[in-house]
């Protein structure tokens, strides 16, 4: 479910965008978007970042490109946008001069280990995908997770049986993609919103919530699960052999029965587990960590995952029940005030022009 096969299976030609937006009047309206994010499978220095519009379910011309920094950071800004979906990849140049952070317990092959750098080739790919920009800034994170909520996307999409999908068809199957692939994992949110961490820098883990570091912890626990169940898998593969597992199957298993090729929930919390041990092994004495609260956490989920389903699932979004604005109560009518009666004058008067006077 990469960039080609987004454009082949779907039967889309890819469109072009015009380079601004005209106005009712005539006149032509050019604005500045800002795309910006983090790209990890660990951190990834040197990728190369290239911002796609979604045009009727099709890809159009790059937007913009970047590099990301040592952080694994990145900006493209860029003017042509014409509303609707991003599409953003993040691969490896061409030059070989693309690397990542190691951040797998057991080390990511040919003696790389955790926090080493780690050369990726040309066959590297992570993509994530939001249903527009409604600001002149957006932000984009770029995740294992990310990439497979991509291709959830796309499965959505295709299902249209060849047809051009509507806007709103469009709209609502990324959303969905990115918040279902989120609460899979137990996670809350977009996806690509949640914040990257480099696992193997002590500080910045120690600077970390716990739902943070959870998320990033599966991003890496996911290859390190396909690589541990077959070490010729390369760590390029199995992110793309993940996202198709996901999608090919409706969902992840929590369990199995028996050892097969594909991953559960299970086993991508035993290895997060592994990854946490390594995370705090390689912490120096300076650096005071305490991730006893994350491995509780992490240690519960692999157990109720055991016990679950080995029937793939995909994770279910919740839509808020708005809350009914009650009946407004009619004002009852208000019933008038009787008149006052004027009260008759006291005594008895004589004379002319004035009240009679008592005398004795």
């Amino acid at each position: 479910m990469k960039l080609n096969k987004l454009v082949i299976a779907m039967g889309f030609a890819t469109l072009a965008l015009t380079a601004c937006n005209s106005s009712n009047d005539g006149t032509t309206v050019t604005s500045q978007e800002t795309i910006s994010g983090t790209a990890a499978k660990g951190i990834i220095l040197g990728g190369v970042v290239d911002i796609y519009p979604v045009i009727s379910g099709g890809l159009g011309p790059v937007l913009g490109s970047a590099v990301t920094g040592d952080d694994g950071s990145y900006s493209v800004s860029f003017a042509g946008y014409d509303g609707g979906p991003i599409f953003v990849r993040v691969g490896a140049a061409a030059d070989g001069t693309t690397t990542m952070k190691c951040d797998l317990a057991a080390g990511c092959g040919g003696g790389v280990s955790f926090g080493e750098s780690y050369e990726l080739d040309s066959t590297f790919n992570l993509d994530a995908v939001i249903p527009e920009i409604t600001e002149d800034t957006a932000t984009v994170n770029v995740s294992v997770l990310t990439d497979t909520a991509a291709g959830v996307a796309v499965a959505a999409l295709q299902d249209s049986a060849g047809s051009i999908p509507s806007t709103e068809a469009i709209l609502t199957a990324i959303s969905n993609s990115n918040s279902s692939v989120a609460a899979r994992f137990g996670l809350t949110g977009d996806i690509t919103q949640l914040p990257i961490v480099d696992l193997t820098d002590p500080v910045a883990v120690a600077a970390a919530s716990n739902d943070a570091l959870q998320y990033n912890l599966f991003s890496a626990a996911i290859v390190e699960a396909l690589t541990m169940a077959d070490a010729t898998v390369s760590i390029e593969d199995a992110i793309a052999n993940f996202t198709e597992q996901y999608v090919d199957d409706g969902g992840l298993a929590d369990t199995e029965d028996s050892a097969q090729a594909t991953v559960t929930l299970a086993e991508i919390f035993a290895q997060a587990s592994a990854i946490v041990t390594a995370v705090e092994t390689a912490a120096p004495s300076g650096v005071s960590l305490d991730l006893d609260a994350l491995s509780a956490i992490i240690e519960a989920g692999e157990t109720a995952a055991l016990l679950g389903s080995t029937t793939p699932t995909t994770g279910v979004v919740t839509t808020p029940t708005a809350t009914p604005t009650p009946a407004v109560t009619p004002t009852p009518a208000v019933t008038p005030t009787p008149a006052v009666t004027p009260t008759p004058a006291t005594g008895t008067g004589t004379g002319t022009g004035g009240d009679a006077v008592n005398q004795s």
